[in-house]
């Protein structure tokens, strides 16, 4: 899963269980906070560092304690950003467009 400190994208903005203030915006790019298991289900959350809501009275899923915690995203609703990719990206459109020297 992914691990603190690394970039993921958002790929799913069906958000209509959620109750928060500020929601990842789709194709923008975000830094993982906190990655964890739910606690009963199969299934990883995540915090974001460029997202903080202020926290809601729910059930938390990282432990089923009952109180004001701060909503969480699904992990499956992210994709890693591959960074290596854009780089060959990057150098191959650098070679595309160099002039030809006559």
């Amino acid at each position: 899963m992914f691990k603190v400190g690394q970039k993921v994208v958002c790929i799913d903005t069906n958000w209509s269980k959620y109750i928060c203030e500020t929601y990842p915006i789709k194709g923008e790019i975000y830094t993982v906070r906190e990655c964890y298991k739910h606690f009963t289900e199969n299934r990883y959350l995540i915090y974001l560092e460029e997202i903080v809501n202020p926290p809601v009275f729910s059930v938390t899923v990282r432990n089923g304690s009952i109180g004001n915690h701060e909503p969480c995203f699904r992990a499956e609703r992210f994709r890693a950003v591959d960074l290596e990719f854009g780089k060959m990206v990057c150098e191959s459109l650098e070679v595309m467009t160099e002039p030809e020297l006559v």
